[in-house]
């Protein structure tokens, strides 16, 4: 899945849902970041909220890289959630410039 927002090209590789413990589950997004700019650019997991009922929730791990231009990297953004969770949302960017994609948990 793509998502294109001025020069950055942002790819959902793959998604991947590991238990914690009996209440938690972490959802792990790999994600590829393409900068299609002149210019070097952030690619890091202030970029990424997950929605859960209206909620905005932060990574808990920290990605921090700049791409350079015309270039790719490659990264995790990781999240924490009650495994009672069966939808959500990715969004990615703010304000204006965000996008959110729906994602839907076994």
């Amino acid at each position: 899945m793509k998502l294109a927002g001025g020069s950055a090209v942002f790819t959902i590789l793959s998604a991947q849902i590991e238990p914690l413990d009996l209440d938690r589950r972490s959802l792990k997004f790999a994600v590829r970041y393409l900068n299609a700019g002149r210019y070097p650019a952030n690619f890091w997991s202030s970029s990424f909220r997950l929605i859960i009922d209206d909620v905005p929730r932060a990574p808990t791990n920290l990605l921090d890289e700049v791409v350079a231009s015309e270039s790719a990297k490659d990264g995790d953004v990781v999240f924490e959630l009650p495994v009672s969770v069966k939808d959500v949302m990715l969004q990615i960017g703010s304000g204006d410039d965000s996008s959110r994609l729906p994602f839907k948990l076994p």
